[in-house]
């Protein structure tokens, strides 16, 4: 009796993973068409690639990867943190422009409005994890940000399956407004422990994170 119930548990079980199985990869088989579809209408539409705000978003998508690895290749020096600093308040300040510069031309697109969080994402990224190496304050903001954008991630998708798009909240850009600060002064705190200044303002960019993702989770956690 005993090794019929195992043997129908384990053949339920089987079933269930048979089934799960095929579903993710049905579902990975029409994501790729969906990828493929999308990709060629971008390559086709050659506003996606001829107006400024997409190109400016493109153009801190590459200085993002290249600011990171100045950051994590390049030995220290006394202006290094001033470089590094500059480099990205100019790639931050592309973030604010290509907004503004869309709504006034009119020139927002689908392809900018997908591209601009993840580089926004990346970007923030490109310049934390450098910097984890020597700063406990890094470590400690980045696994605050990450466990917010995985769980962001997650909401999306779950939300998405629903008909429902994640819109951007205020918290959410009050919150990319601190994570700038703080990486700026921990940047600029490179060649030395960080301040009160450059603390205060990762605490800062902390509470502005679980106060971003707890705004979005009470918004959308019930669609």
């Amino acid at each position: 009796m005993l090794l019929v119930c195992m043997y129908n548990t384990i053949k339920t079980n089987l079933k269930e993973v048979l089934h799960l199985t095929i579903h993710i990869l049905n579902k990975l088989k029409e994501g790729k068409r969906m990828v493929g579809t999308y990709y060629r209408q971008l390559k086709a539409d050659k506003e996606n690639w001829n107006n400024l705000p997409n190109l400016l978003t493109i153009i801190r998508l590459i200085g993002s990867f290249a600011l990171g690895l100045y950051l994590l290749l390049w030995s220290n020096s006394d202006m290094k943190p001033i470089y590094s600093a500059v480099f990205f308040v100019i790639l931050a300040l592309t973030d604010t422009f290509d907004g503004i510069i869309a709504r006034a031309r009119n020139q927002l697109t689908e392809f900018g409005q997908l591209l601009d969080p993840i580089v926004d994402s990346i970007f923030g990224f490109c310049m934390l994890l450098p910097l984890c190496f020597d700063s406990s304050l890094a470590r400690t903001l980045t696994f605050f940000i990450l466990l917010r954008q995985l769980h962001i991630m997650w909401l999306s998708y779950w939300v998405g399956k629903k008909g429902v798009t994640i819109e951007t909240l205020v918290s959410g850009k009050f919150k990319t407004w601190a994570q700038g600060f703080a990486i700026l002064a921990l940047l600029l705190s490179q060649n030395g422990t960080p301040g009160l200044i450059a603390t205060l303002l990762v605490i800062l960019a902390i509470a502005a994170t679980l106060y971003s993702w707890n705004d979005y989770y009470k918004k959308y956690s019930k669609c």
